[in-house]
């Protein structure tokens, strides 16, 4: 992520849906963005994965409690 950054753009990190959210500890103070994906990717039409709700709490508070300005994006199953 330092070279993305060095290079004058920000730099961000996708999550799918089996990977914990706490592996990002380690990384997470160098990510401007986290995407977290609520679906498989790479199949269109899926549903969203209601655990993802839990990730995404569990996410946000990572973030809080570092006091990051990281920023959090959803991706996958979102319906209206």
């Amino acid at each position: 992520m330092q070279v993305i950054k060095e290079g004058g753009a920000k730099a961000g990190v996708s999550v799918n849906p089996a990977t914990p959210v706490g592996n990002l500890d380690d990384i997470l103070a160098d990510a401007d963005m986290v995407l977290l994906m609520s679906v498989n990717p790479g199949f269109g039409g899926q549903k969203f994965i209601p655990a993802s709700l839990q990730r995404l709490k569990q996410l946000k508070a990572g973030i809080a409690e570092k006091e990051l300005p990281t920023l959090i994006e959803i991706d996958g199953g979102i319906g209206t």
